[in-house]
C-alpha cells in the first residue's frame, strides 16, 4: 500500500496545525519528497531548512518498506526557548518556597530536640511555634493565584451584581479584625494553645467548604470561617511568643511567618492548580491545616502563667481613647496604615489577579508575579526596622515608601496602554506591567510596614499608655483597611469595566498620605525616649 492509495493528508496536517497553536509547519514526506504540507506550494519538493525553527522527524514506514516515510513537525525556536524559560521560573519559584520551608523545618526540629531546655537556652517557644503561624498563612494564600476568578465565575453562574465580587474577601477582613479582642480575652482565661488549636480546626473547616463547593454563598461563608480562623491563630501565636520568648524574637518570627507563608503558598498553589485543579488545592490546604493543628496539640509547651489583667475590651477602649486624641497617631493609621493595607488587599490579592487572568495570563504566572511583591517586602523590611530613627527619619522613610507605591500602581494601570500600542501582547503586557509594579509596590510597602510602628510609639499618647499597647491599638485599627481595600478596588474595577487602567485611581489616598506625611515631617522634631509600659 502506497501513499497514492490514502486520501485526506493535507486535511490531517492541516487540522493538526490548527489544534497546536505552537506548531508553525506540518508535513509527510515520501522518499524525501514532500507529499502533504500545511504549505500546498511545497508539495513535491524537498523540506527547506530554516535557521529560526526545531524540526522534529518521525519515521512512520516500516523496515524494509519500498520508500521512507516521514512525518515532520517545525516549533520556532523562541517558543521553544520561552517554554525553557518558564519551566526554569517555575523551578526557581518551587525552590524558593521549598528553601523556606526547609529553613523552617530544620528550626523547628532543633527547638523539638531542645524543648525540655529552659527557654534561656534557645529560642523554643517561637521556634516550636514557628511553623504553626508559618503553614496557617500558606494554606491562606495556596488559593490567592486564582481564587478571585472562581468568585467572578462564581458569581456570573448565579447572575449576582458585579460589586458582589468584593464580598468573600471583605468580609474575611472583617472576621479577622472582629475576633481579635475576643481571642485575646479568651487567651488571658485559657490561655494561647486552645486559641490556636481552634484557630487551625476553623481554617480547616473553611478550607475545605472551598473545596467542596463551587457556589458564590458556601464561597463566601467558606471565607468567613478562614478569617474568623487566621485571626485566631494570629492572636494566639503572637501571645504565644511574646510569653515564650520576647518582642523581638517574637516579631522577627510572625514577619518571616506572614511573608514566608505568603510565598510559599501562592507558589505552591498556583504551580498545582494546573495539575490538581481548585479542588485538589483546597483539599491540600486542608489536610495541612489538619496536621499542624495535631502538631501544635502535641508539641506546644504550656505559657508562663500570668497574674489576671484589667479586661481586654475594656482596656481596648482606654486605650483608643487615648490615642484618638492625638494628632500623630490619627495622622500614622489615616494616611498611611489603612491606605497601605487597602492597596495590599485590594490590589495585590483582589485587583491584579482579575486584571491579569482577564488579559490571559496563566495561573502560575500570576501567582509568581504576586509572589514579587511579598519578596520585595521581605526584602526592603530588615532595612527598614527604624527602631533607634527620630519621628523626622521615620517620616521621610515612610513618604519615600509611600510615592514608591503610587509608582507600583501607575505601572500596574498602564498594562492596557502598553498592550494597545503594539510592542506586546495584551497578555505579555499585562505581565509585564504587573510584575514590575508589584515589584515596586512591594518596596513601598517594606519601606512603610515597620516605621510606621515607630512613628507611632514616638507619639506622646504612647508615652502615657506605653510602646507596646499603642502598637497593639494601631495594628488592629489598620484592619480597617484590610477589609475596605477589596470593597474599593472592586468599585473601581466595576466602574472602569474591569480593566486595569482603572486602578491608577487608587493612588489618590496615597498621595493624599505622602502630602501629610511631608507635613508632619516638615514640623518633626527629635524623638523622645520611649517607654516601656509593662503592662
Amino acid at each position: 500500500m502506497s501513499l497514492d492509495d490514502v486520501a485526506g493528508l493535507d486535511q490531517v496536517v492541516a487540522g493538526y496545525r490548527a489544534a497546536n497553536a505552537d506548531v508553525v509547519a506540518v508535513g509527510i514526506l515520501s522518499g524525501g519528497v514532500i507529499v502533504a504540507h500545511t504549505d500546498p506550494d511545497l508539495i513535491g519538493r524537498r523540506w527547506p531548512s530554516s535557521d529560526d525553527a526545531f524540526s522534529y522527524r518521525a519515521q512512520i514506514a516500516a523496515s524494509g518498506a519500498v520508500a521512507d516515510i516521514e512525518a515532520i513537525v517545525e516549533v520556532p525556536r523562541r517558543v521553544v526557548y520561552l517554554k525553557i524559560a518558564r519551566s526554569v521560573k517555575d523551578f526557581a519559584a518551587l525552590l524558593l518556597a521549598s528553601a523556606l520551608i526547609g529553613y523552617l523545618v530544620i528550626g523547628t526540629l532543633d527547638s523539638l530536640r531542645r524543648r525540655g531546655d529552659a527557654p534561656a537556652e534557645g529560642d523554643t517557644g517561637t521556634g516550636l511555634v514557628a511553623p504553626i503561624f508559618f503553614f496557617a498563612v500558606l494554606v491562606d494564600n495556596l488559593g490567592y493565584a486564582f481564587l478571585p476568578q472562581l468568585v467572578a465565575e462564581a458569581a456570573r453562574a448565579e447572575h449576582l451584581a458585579g460589586s458582589a465580587l468584593s464580598l468573600p474577601f471583605t468580609v474575611y477582613y472583617v472576621a479577622f479584625a472582629l475576633v481579635l479582642l475576643p481571642a485575646a480575652a479568651a487567651i488571658a482565661r485559657l490561655g494561647a494553645r486552645p486559641v490556636i488549636l481552634a484557630g487551625l480546626v476553623t481554617v480547616a473547616s473553611g478550607t475545605l467548604i472551598l473545596a467542596l463547593s463551587a457556589g458564590f454563598v458556601p464561597i463566601a461563608i467558606a471565607r468567613l470561617l478562614c478569617g474568623l480562623g487566621q485571626g485566631l491563630v494570629f492572636i494566639g501565636v503572637q501571645s504565644y511568643a511574646l510569653a515564650m520568648a520576647g518582642r523581638v524574637q517574637a516579631g522577627a518570627m510572625i514577619v518571616f511567618g506572614f511573608q514566608g507563608g505568603m510565598i510559599c503558598g501562592i507558589s505552591l498553589g498556583s504551580l498545582l492548580v494546573g495539575l490538581i485543579a481548585p479542588f485538589g488545592v483546597f483539599v491540600l490546604g486542608t489536610s495541612i491545616a489538619i496536621m499542624i493543628a495535631v502538631y501544635g496539640a502535641l508539641a506546644l509547651l504550656s505559657e508562663p502563667s500570668e497574674p489576671r489583667r484589667e479586661a481586654v475590651p475594656r482596656k481596648f477602649r482606654h486605650d483608643l481613647a487615648i490615642l484618638l486624641g492625638d494628632t500623630g497617631f490619627v495622622r500614622a493609621f489615616l494616611a498611611v496604615g489603612i491606605p497601605a493595607k487597602a492597596m495590599l488587599t485590594g490590589v495585590v490579592l483582589f485587583a491584579v489577579p482579575l486584571t491579569l487572568s482577564a488579559a490571559g495570563v496563566d495561573r502560575e504566572d500570576i501567582g509568581q508575579i504576586i509572589m514579587v511583591y511579598a519578596a520585595m517586602v521581605m526584602l526592603t523590611s530588615p532595612s527598614a526596622k527604624g527602631a533607634d530613627m527620630a519621628p523626622a527619619a521615620l517620616n521621610g522613610m515612610i513618604l519615600r515608601g509611600l510615592l514608591l507605591s503610587v509608582l507600583g500602581i501607575a505601572l500596574v494601570a498602564a498594562a492596557p496602554a502598553l498592550g494597545a500600542s503594539g510592542l506586546a501582547s495584551p497578555a505579555l503586557a499585562a505581565a509585564v506591567a504587573g510584575t514590575l509594579g508589584l515589584a515596586v509596590l512591594g518596596l513601598g510597602h517594606g519601606l512603610i510596614n515597620a516605621p510606621v510602628v515607630g512613628l507611632v510609639t514616638a507619639t506622646e499618647a504612647a508615652q502615657r499608655i506605653g510602646t507596646t499597647r499603642a502598637a497593639s491599638t494601631y495594628r488592629l485599627i489598620e484592619r480597617i483597611g484590610h477589609a475596605a481595600g477589596p470593597a474599593i478596588a472592586g468599585q473601581v474595577l466595576l466602574l472602569g469595566d474591569g480593566g486595569a487602567g482603572a486602578l491608577v485611581w487608587l493612588g489618590l489616598p496615597l498621595l493624599v498620605g505622602a502630602l501629610a506625611v511631608a507635613r508632619g515631617a516638615a514640623g518633626a522634631g527629635q524623638r523622645r525616649p520611649l517607654r516601656e509600659d509593662a503592662a
